[in-house]
Order: structure tokens, then C-alpha cells, then sequence
């Protein structure tokens, strides 16, 4: 497993695909998580497993994403236990993303996804089961079919170095949860072979 430290960057949220850069085009300071992660398939060969851990490396709280954020119309908003699945700038790099990414074609605003915090010095880590064969998705719009070339994937994970200032949405199953009102940082770990 490589480790790679990256990131942090404002971002406000607003119609999602106007001067939204990819994840690969942000400035990158330094990131207050270490982003590890592996890429397997599973037995069955039916999935991949997308494993990472953020390691907090600073004497303070960070905020870790956890959960994307679609919105259902009605003012209502489900969480999903997923990964945003794209292209990359590199035809040969499919990037997963946990966290907020505008979609080829949007057709709603981009909400910030939900975020666990993590003590200082702490760590967090989580494990996400991708079905093969991969497909796109992005929760905020449609996505073009993942390049024929891909051989590589990379990771992205949100991490706030703060705590923002939050906003409530209500979920689609009556609960309510806190979302940052922008976007402050991104990390990212090296690219990783796609598993055959």
C-alpha cells in the first residue's frame, strides 16, 4: 500500500459543473490526514472492495467524508454508502471519489456529502464493495462511460482540516443530518492497479 499526502482547498457550493475543477486539477497544501488504501477483488469476483483509512496526524479534530448526498426534489435528501465512480483526466485512471464531484452532465446542486469527525491522532477507516463490471455514477447528474482504457483507479477523500459551519438536511427517512456549507479539503492516495 502507498501513502500519499495532499490537499486542502475552499470550495463554496453552488449549481454543480459551473468552474467546478476535477479532483486532479485542485491546489494541493498539505493535507491533516494520511490517506492510505487497497483495491481488491473480491472472492466471488463480483466486486471490488475499496478499503482506506484516514490517519489524523494533527492535535486537533478533522472531519473525515463518510456518506455522498443525493437530492430526491421536495426538499428531501438521501445518504448513500457510495463511491462517485468517473473518469479521470488520464483515459487510463478511473478516480473514485469520497465526497462531492460535478457530474458530466448535472442536473442538480452539488450538496456536500456527511462527515465523521476523527480525535487528533486518530484514525478512521471504512470499506466500500463496488459491483463489476464498473460503471459510472455520480449522485448529482449523469456521467460518461468509464474509458474502455482504464487500468488504473485512484482515490479521493474530503477532509476538513476545521469544523465548518454546518447546514440541516432532511432525510428521505424523516431523520435530519449536518452537512458543511462548503468544501474545504480533498486528499488523495496513488493510483493503484484495477484488479483482473
Amino acid at each position: 500500500m502507498r501513502l500519499m499526502k495532499i490537499v486542502a482547498l475552499a470550495l463554496t457550493i453552488g449549481w454543480v459543473g459551473e468552474g467546478v475543477a476535477s479532483p486532479e486539477d485542485r491546489p494541493r497544501p498539505a493535507s491533516p490526514g494520511e490517506l492510505t488504501w487497497s483495491l481488491t477483488k473480491t472472492r466471488d469476483g463480483k466486486a471490488l472492495s475499496v478499503a482506506f483509512k484516514v490517519k489524523n496526524t494533527t492535535p486537533k479534530p478533522i472531519y473525515v467524508a463518510d456518506r455522498l448526498v443525493k437530492a430526491l426534489g421536495n426538499g428531501k435528501f438521501r445518504r448513500e454508502d457510495r463511491l462517485v465512480i468517473m473518469n479521470g483526466d488520464d483515459p487510463q485512471t478511473v478516480r473514485f471519489v469520497v465526497g462531492s464531484v460535478s457530474a458530466d452532465v448535472p442536473r442538480a446542486v452539488i450538496y456536500e456529502p456527511t462527515y465523521v469527525a476523527v480525535a487528533p491522532l486518530g484514525s478512521i477507516s471504512r470499506t466500500l464493495t463496488v459491483p463489476l463490471p464498473l460503471v459510472s455514477y455520480n449522485p448529482v447528474g449523469a456521467t460518461r462511460p468509464l474509458s474502455a482504457k482504464a487500468e488504473r483507479a485512484i482515490l479521493f477523500v474530503d477532509i476538513l482540516p476545521d469544523e465548518p459551519k454546518w447546514t440541516t438536511l432532511e432525510g428521505d427517512d424523516g431523520t435530519r443530518f449536518k452537512v458543511p456549507d462548503r468544501e474545504l479539503g480533498r486528499s488523495s492516495a496513488e493510483s493503484l492497479p484495477l484488479p483482473r
